[in-house]
């Protein structure tokens, strides 16, 4: 394929013409932006027969892994950072720039058996953040991860990802 290229740009304000490309992809990315200009630019750059890809998590997605950091710690951040544009809010503001749009939705549970790459998840989330944890967090966040795989075999933790294909 010679005519494919790729760049890095920012998605609020997209470097290229209108009607651009036949494809435009935005997978799990829209929530760490504006959507009030993003989805805009996507739509802009994206040709009139062509579409937008896009995809966010519900809700309910690994809701238990964060929910766990907040019964164990007042400084655990209350918001995710994909609680800006989870499915239920994205259906609504896809709505409002697409006329056009095909959902299809992705559910599973992720059945972890060692504690630490769960804890491992939760400290680069604290840790992007720059929030402060009291010094046994981790110690006692992995304790209870434990104490699941242990009594259940794993850890389960609920996944649910829509697509939405998008057109003008």
């Amino acid at each position: 394929m010679r005519n494919v290229a790729f760049q890095v740009c920012d998605f609020e304000t997209l470097p290229f013409p209108d009607e651009s490309f036949d494809i435009v992809l935005a997978h799990h990315c829209i929530y760490h932006a504006d959507h009030e200009k993003s989805l805009p630019e996507l739509k802009r750059v994206s040709k009139v027969g062509g579409f937008v890809s896009v995809t966010t998590n519900s809700a309910s997605h690994m809701l238990n892994v964060f929910e766990l950091g907040i019964r164990l710690s007042p400084q655990f951040p209350k918001d995710r950072h994909i609680d800006t544009f989870v499915e239920e809010k994205a259906d609504k503001i896809l709505a409002k720039h697409f006329p056009k749009i095909q959902k299809d939705v992705s559910s599973d549970v992720l059945k972890v058996t060692d504690a630490s790459f769960v804890t491992g998840f939760i400290r680069s989330e604290i840790e992007a953040r720059q929030t402060g944890v009291d010094e046994d967090f981790y110690e006692q966040y992995t304790r209870n991860v434990d104490e699941v795989i242990r009594e259940r075999c794993f850890y389960e933790i609920p996944k649910s990802s829509p697509l939405y294909v998008c057109s003008k």
